[in-house]
């Protein structure tokens, strides 16, 4: 899967994806902390995935509020973020749900614009923080618009 001295993009792309084993995204994890060229790389990569999304749906703006009606949820589910990049991945408690977004509870606050994937069982989404505010009890509810779904 990894050569000896850089991952492939296949491999950083199951990666983004979620579709390899827990030792081979161990092993890409590694690598990553180590080699600034693959780091890159795979920043780009998650980028010009972003970019790709905003194509698809030009008619969609930041500025944009939520019109859609939310849903409360209790579900658990993980969050990393993608642009700054980290390998942490959180776990988050969803509060709700709507069309495009999710309301999460995390334990420290996002700025505003940071991209982050959010895996609730074997779904996987990418998306933006629109809001961080603080919820009581040290934590914050961040509003994510969802950009892209993934299974």
């Amino acid at each position: 899967m990894i050569s000896a001295a850089h991952i492939d993009s296949r491999d950083l792309d199951l990666y983004v994806r979620e579709k390899l084993t827990a030792e081979q995204s161990s092993s890409i994890q590694a690598h990553v902390h180590s080699c600034s060229a693959c780091r890159e790389k795979l920043v780009n990569g998650f980028l010009d995935r972003l970019g790709e999304m905003n194509q698809q749906q030009p008619g969609d703006s930041i500025q944009e509020k939520r019109s859609e009606r939310r849903f409360r949820s209790g579900e658990q589910g993980t969050m990393q973020t993608l642009c700054p990049l980290s390998l942490d991945r959180i776990a988050v408690q969803i509060v709700d749900v709507s069309k495009d977004g999710f309301g999460v509870l995390v334990d420290s606050p996002m700025p505003t614009g940071t991209i982050v994937q959010i895996q609730i069982g074997s779904n996987v989404s990418v998306g933006t923080v629109r809001s961080c505010r603080a919820a009581g009890d040290q934590k914050f509810h961040a509003g994510i618009h969802v950009r892209t779904r993934m299974k």
